[in-house]
This record gives C-alpha cells, sequence and structure tokens, in this order.
C-alpha cells in the first residue's frame, strides 16, 4: 500500500535512475528472471526523512568485476546458471521488454543476518554497544517470493494515483529482531545493488547523538558493515 510506494520511491532516491539510451530498449528471452549475479561490494548508510520521519537508509552496492550474467559464455556461464538454480530461478522462460541498463542483479551469497548498535545509550534498555534490532523495522523488497510463487506479480496501490501497479519485487517489513535469512535471498536490485530502510520504532530517550553501526553478515561469514551520525533535537 502507502508503505509499498514508500520502499519503491526509497530505493529510486538511492540508486537515481537507470542507465537508459532514452527510452529505448528491447525484448529479451529470459530463461531466468535473474540476469546478473555479483559479489557484494560495500555496504552505504545514508539519513533519511521520509514523509519528514527520520530512518537510516541502506544501499547493497556490488563488485561489477565479480559479476557473471546470462550472456556469459564458458566457465561464467556455468557459474550463472549455478546461481539461479541455487536460487531456484529456473523457469521464468518468456521473453520480456528491458530498457537498457535495467539489469535485475543480485547478490551470489546472501546475507542471513543484520545487526544495529550504537556507540551512546538509547534509552533505559539500550545501553550503548548494545542491539538496537527490537527498535527498527526493516524496510526492503525481494524477489524471492515472486520466484517462489512461479513468477506471480505483486499487487499494490500507488497512492499517488490510486491504481493497483504490479512489481516482480515483493514487500518485506518488520522488526530487525525478526527478520529471517530468507527475507534477504535477492534484495530487489538495479544495475549495481540493492537497498532499503530502516525505520526507528521509537526515538532515542538519553544521548541525543549517536553513531549508528549497522552490520550485514552473509552465508559465508564475511561482514559488510558501516557507520552514520545522527543528532535528534
Amino acid at each position: 500500500m502507502k508503505r509499498i510506494s514508500i520502499i519503491l520511491l526509497s530505493v529510486a532516491l538511492l540508486y537515481g535512475c537507470s542507465e537508459k539510451s532514452g527510452d529505448a530498449g528491447s525484448y529479451i528471452y529470459r530463461r531466468s528472471f535473474a540476469m546478473r549475479f555479483s559479489e557484494t561490494g560495500y555496504l552505504e548508510l545514508r539519513e533519511s526523512y521520509l514523509y519528514d520521519q527520520p530512518g537510516i537508509g541502506f544501499g547493497i552496492y556490488l563488485d561489477m568485476s565479480s559479476s557473471c550474467m546470462y550472456t556469459d559464455t564458458g566457465e561464467k556461464k556455468e557459474q550463472y546458471d549455478a546461481f539461479c538454480e541455487k536460487y531456484g530461478d529456473m523457469t521464468y522462460n518468456r521473453k520480456v521488454f528491458v530498457y537498457y541498463g535495467e539489469i535485475s542483479s543480485f547478490q551470489m551469497y546472501s546475507f542471513v543476518s543484520v545487526e544495529i548498535t550504537s556507540d551512546a545509550d538509547y534509552d533505559d534498555l539500550h545501553p550503548a554497544g548494545s542491539s538496537l534490532a527490537d527498535l527498527f523495522i526493516f524496510d526492503a523488497t525481494s524477489a524471492k517470493p515472486f520466484v517462489d510463487s512461479g513468477y506471480e506479480m505483486h499487487e499494490y496501490v500507488w497512492f499517488g494515483d490510486g491504481k493497483i501497479h504490479k512489481t516482480p519485487y515483493y514487500p518485506i517489513y518488520k522488526k530487525v529482531s525478526d527478520v529471517i535469512p530468507y527475507d534477504f535471498l535477492m534484495l530487489s536490485s538495479g544495475s549495481t545493488g540493492a537497498g532499503g530502510h530502516l525505520h526507528f520504532e521509537s526515538l532515542p530517550t538519553l544521548s541525543q547523538t549517536h553513531t549508528f553501526t549497522v552490520t550485514f553478515t552473509d552465508e559465508r561469514g564475511e561482514t559488510f558493515s558501516d557507520s552514520l551520525q545522527m543528532t535528534f533535537e
């Protein structure tokens, strides 16, 4: 609903528009929905104010030098096929119009957890350095439910026009403490990475200035962290 439109807006704000040659594109046959898999490059946090509510936007940027694509041949194509099989994305089997630059890219190795801490006392129950996972909402979208549904589009109403729209990306909206590994599979992606938001359920009541550190851990045990300072009045 309205929140879904916020997700779509947040991704656009994080990454800007896709690279296009005007409105040009072409019809491409795709056996799989995913067009590229890449290793995770780095995490970037940004302060955000969606509808005047403070939050933390996050960008998960991919390493294009480690990619494998549907157009590859040889070992790279075998690698791409293996990741498609890993994510169960093997029967899309359709010819669809794709704008130039709009490549659906996903992480080779998905995250399995996310942690949030602050260097200052947040409230009486959350001293500096303790987990804040119960105080934030994880807000992102994933193509994995689309794949698992047999490629049924998710319907939502965009508050801008009140009309029903469809997207292959399904919403994830839950407390960080309730997020499970499945939620990180095939996070919604542009050509360079994925993104989302961390919403505050309650604002700090003790220290007014906080340096938040967000750390994602992937299935191999690799960690990706970034920090962001925010001041609350």
